[in-house]
C-alpha cells in the first residue's frame, strides 16, 4: 500500500469514526435530552467543528490529485456546510434551537458516516455491495433533508443577523465599502436549492451506473 493510499484510509477512516460519535450522540440526546430541542449540545458542536472543518482537506486533496474529484465543486460542497457551522450557528447562537439542527445534523452525520466508511473500502480496493447501496440510496432522502434544515437554520438566524447587523460592514467607513451578510444568507437561500438539484441529478447518473456492479473497487474520489 502506497503512502498516499495509506493516509486515505487514515483520513476516511477518522472522518468515519468522527461522524460515528456525532451521530451516536445526536441519537443519544433524543433520549436524553428534551427530545429534538437541545440537540446542539456542547460536545456535538465541538466534534463537529473539527470534523467539518477537517473535510478542508479534501480540496487539497483533489487539488494534489490524490482523489479524482473536482477542486471547485469540493471546495463549494466543504464551504456550504462550514458556512453554517462558523457564519451561522456559531455568530447567532440562538439558531442551535431551530428545527433545521436536528434534520441537518442527522442528515449530515448518516451521510457521513457511510460515505467515509465507502470511500475507505474503495481506497483500500475492497467493495462491499451493503455499503455502496446505502452511498447510492439514501442520498435520495438525506440530501432534501439536509438542506431543509441548513435553510431552515439560516432562515432561524435571519432576524438577529439583521438586527445586529452581524458580519456586515455600513458606510462610511475607511474602505469606503459596504457589505450585508443579512443579504448575502437570502441570497445563500435562493442557490441551495439549485445546488441540490445539481448534486442530487449527478448523484442519481451515479447510482444507475454503479448499483449492480458494488463488488467492483471504485475510483478514488472525495
Amino acid at each position: 500500500m502506497s503512502l498516499s493510499t495509506s493516509y486515505l484510509v487514515f483520513y476516511n477512516f477518522v472522518q468515519f469514526l468522527g461522524w460515528s460519535y456525532i451521530l451516536g450522540l445526536c441519537g443519544l440526546s433524543v433520549f436524553t435530552n428534551d427530545g429534538f430541542k437541545e440537540m446542539y449540545t456542547y460536545e456535538v458542536e465541538f466534534a463537529l467543528k473539527i470534523f467539518q472543518t477537517l473535510a478542508f482537506l479534501e480540496v487539497v486533496h483533489a487539488l494534489l490529485g490524490l482523489v479524482k474529484s473536482n477542486a471547485v465543486q469540493t471546495l463549494g460542497q466543504v464551504f456550504s456546510r462550514n458556512y453554517i457551522v462558523w457564519l451561522i450557528v456559531e455568530q447567532v447562537p440562538s439558531a442551535k434551537s431551530s428545527p433545521g439542527i436536528p434534520l441537518l445534523l442527522f442528515a449530515w452525520s448518516i451521510t457521513e458516516v457511510v460515505r467515509y466508511s465507502f470511500y475507505a473500502l474503495q481506497v483500500m480496493g475492497k467493495g462491499v455491495y451493503l455499503i455502496t447501496w446505502l452511498r447510492y440510496t439514501m442520498f435520495i432522502v438525506l440530501y432534501p433533508m439536509g438542506v431543509l434544515g441548513e435553510m431552515w437554520t439560516v432562515y432561524s438566524a435571519q432576524p438577529l443577523i439583521r438586527q445586529n447587523q452581524i458580519l456586515s460592514l455600513s458606510m462610511p467607513n475607511r474602505a469606503n465599502f459596504a457589505f450585508s451578510f443579512y443579504q448575502a444568507t437570502w441570497m445563500q437561500q435562493f442557490l441551495w436549492p439549485l445546488g441540490l438539484y445539481q448534486l442530487y441529478t449527478y448523484m442519481l447518473r451515479q447510482r444507475s451506473k454503479v448499483i449492480g456492479g458494488a463488488g467492483k473497487p471504485a475510483e478514488k474520489k472525495q
